[in-house]
């Protein structure tokens, strides 16, 4: 299994059991929290409207990083050990990571496999150059798929078996849709790319 079907694998089973949505007023989904933590958009801003910031990408980022931590642990662990991340951040991800584990996420330990790690950005465009370009009659449940949207960009997995470009929509599964981790329908016209590790 590679690093974006394992990362799907992980998004679906941490939506099961730690459910992701916006935290209606001042309070933040902490789920939320920790993914933007993990790509730095908070650095400098007040952590008082986290769920606000547009949190796709910071999703996919923190999946892939466990994914990545599964596959290949000791190349992961040490291009965390690169960031500058505080202790509080890596001890909340990698009890997330191993409740993520415990689910039956876990498959197996890699070391010589090298490890496709996240792009470190909030940004979804930042996804577009990621991994390797897939052929849009070529993707399959799991890949990541870019696509443009009114007022930026959006990044997510491909939940359907295959994507069919005749269709008007694809399923997709991601976060920041609707407020929330969830399956959602998006215009196929709108993709960007479909990438994988």
């Amino acid at each position: 299994m590679n690093t974006n079907g394992l990362a799907y694998l992980y998004t679906k089973t941490l939506a099961a059991f730690t459910p992701t949505a916006e935290v209606v007023g001042p309070k933040d989904n902490p789920i939320i929290e920790l993914a933007h933590q993990l790509t730095f958009i908070e650095d400098g801003l007040p952590h008082n409207s986290t769920d606000e910031i547009p949190w796709c990408s910071s999703w996919v980022n923190m999946v892939v990083l466990m994914s990545c931590l599964s596959v290949s642990p000791n190349k992961t662990v040490a291009a965390l050990a690169k960031k500058p991340y505080q202790y509080d951040v890596l001890k909340a991800f990698y009890e997330l990571f191993l409740q993520g584990i415990y689910v039956g996420i876990k498959q197996g330990f890699v070391n010589s496999f090298e490890p496709a790690l996240p792009t470190f950005s909030a940004a979804a465009i930042s996804w577009a150059d990621w991994g390797k370009a897939v052929p849009l009659n070529e993707a399959v449940q799991g890949d990541i798929v870019v696509l443009k949207r009114i007022g930026g960009n959006h990044v997510c997995f491909l939940e359907d078996a295959k994507l069919d470009m005749t269709k008007e929509t694809f399923k997709a599964l991601g976060g920041n849709q609707s407020d929330k981790v969830c399956v959602a329908s998006l215009y196929t016209a709108n993709i960007l790319t479909v990438r994988r590790a």
